[in-house]
C-alpha cells in the first residue's frame, strides 16, 4: 500500500515492519531446513500466502477509504502482530535447538 508523504512515524513503522518480516524470514527457513513442518510445501505456501493477502489488502483499503484507521494505525498492529510471531518461532526453535533463539 502506498502512501503519498508518509509522517516520520510510518516511515518507522515501515522499518520495524520490514526488520521483524526479516526474522520471521530467517525463522522459517530454519524450520524448513531442519524439515519441522508440512506447511511450507509449496502448494500449501502459495494458496495460504494469496488468500490472505488478498484478504488482508481489501480488509486495510476498506477500513483506510471509511476513515475507521489511518495507515500508521494499520503498521502499528501490523508490527504488534508480527512480533507475536518471531517470539513464537524463537520459542519453537529454541525447543527443538535446546538453546535460546534470537532472529534477526
Amino acid at each position: 500500500m502506498k502512501v503519498d508523504n508518509p509522517t516520520p512515524e510510518v516511515i518507522e513503522l515501515a522499518r520495524e515492519q520490514q526488520r521483524l518480516q526479516h526474522a520471521l524470514q530467517t525463522g522459517i527457513a530454519m524450520k524448513m531446513s531442519m524439515m519441522l513442518t508440512r506447511e511450507t510445501q509449496e502448494k500449501h505456501l502459495r494458496v495460504g500466502v494469496d488468500t490472505c493477502l488478498c484478504s488482508h489488502a481489501g480488509l486495510c483499503a476498506l477500513l483506510i477509504e471509511r476513515g475507521m484507521i489511518t495507515h500508521e494505525e494499520l503498521l502499528q498492529m501490523e508490527n504488534e502482530y508480527l512480533k507475536r510471531d518471531v517470539t513464537r518461532a524463537e520459542s519453537e526453535l529454541s525447543n527443538v535447538l535446546g538453546r535460546s533463539v534470537t532472529l534477526v
